[in-house]
């Protein structure tokens, strides 16, 4: 959490090998990807890192179920493993019943469970989810938050950058980014 302009997207853009550091290491799961080149980094990053934007990012022109496949494409995944997982996500999200569906067709929350679907596809140790609740109505952020809850609670590590207090109160931890410098309180000291 931060006042706009704090650092929060460059913090984000840093963990998801967007952006590289000014100075220092980025140890990730033990290795350090810091020297990575841009091929190393984009293997991090599909292999590793899941991604869930405020905007959603789907492909208009595909159904719900080949945007969640596009991960698998890139990790050289053939096609009837990418189905059968792309399947088993959507499932997993409250969607197998939508996976056909463009995303035109799609309510503001079933494309961000498509996006969350797109992002657990290449089991990520890390999502990075960006103001996922941003664009929805209370109601569908709270299934949002309980389904990114759920992915926390069965080990995948999830750093959300929210400007919405309730939806931080979600988290165990929390991160005050103010002017380039982090601020770390945890949840339970928060008031």
């Amino acid at each position: 959490m931060g006042p706009s302009g704090s650092g929060k997207s460059t913090l984000m853009n840093i963990i998801g090998c967007l952006d590289a550091p000014s100075s220092g290491r980025y140890i990730l799961r033990g290795e350090d990807i810091s020297s990575y080149d841009d091929e190393g980094l984009a293997k991090v990053r599909n292999q590793q890192i899941g991604f869930v934007f405020q905007q959603f990012h789907l492909l208009p022109r595909l159904t719900a179920k080949k945007n969640v496949e596009l991960p698998m494409v890139y990790a050289g995944i053939s096609k009837k493993e990418r189905e059968e997982r792309a399947e088993q996500a959507l499932s997993r999200v409250g969607l197998a019943e939508r996976m056909d569906y463009l995303p035109n067709s799609l309510s503001g929350g079933q494309k961000q469970r498509v996006a969350i679907a797109r992002s657990l596809v290449n089991e990520p140790s890390i999502i990075l989810a960006d103001e996922p609740t941003g664009a929805l109505d209370t109601k569908t952020s709270e299934t949002i938050m309980a389904l990114l809850t759920e992915l926390n609670q069965a080990g995948t590590t999830i750093a959300l950058v929210t400007h919405e207090p309730e939806i931080a109160d979600y988290t165990q931890r929390t991160i005050y980014v103010r002017d380039g410098q982090l601020m770390d309180r945890a949840h339970s000291e928060r008031g």
